[in-house]
């Protein structure tokens, strides 16, 4: 996790909890409660994950976080 921020890795680290214990990808909602920030600063986040290639997200879904693998160079959604 290169080039990530203490927040980044937060939010990185919660998706992927949050998926392993759900089986789905957490909705804004639920990231702002489990980080404890507000929504536009969970957006905020996720704009610089997706930035700096560790999500994509599928714009419109509630839940449309995809994680990826770049030294794989695969993607998962979650």
């Amino acid at each position: 996790m290169k080039g990530l921020t203490k927040r980044q890795e937060e939010a990185l680290s919660f998706i992927r909890d949050f998926r392993s214990e759900n089986g789905i990808a957490p909705t804004l909602r639920e990231l702002s409660d489990g980080l404890g920030i507000k929504p536009e600063s969970v957006r905020d986040v996720l704009d610089a994950l997706e930035r700096k290639g560790e999500i994509r997200r599928l714009h419109g879904a509630g839940r449309g976080i995809l994680l990826t693998s770049k030294e794989a160079g695969m993607s998962e959604r979650v």
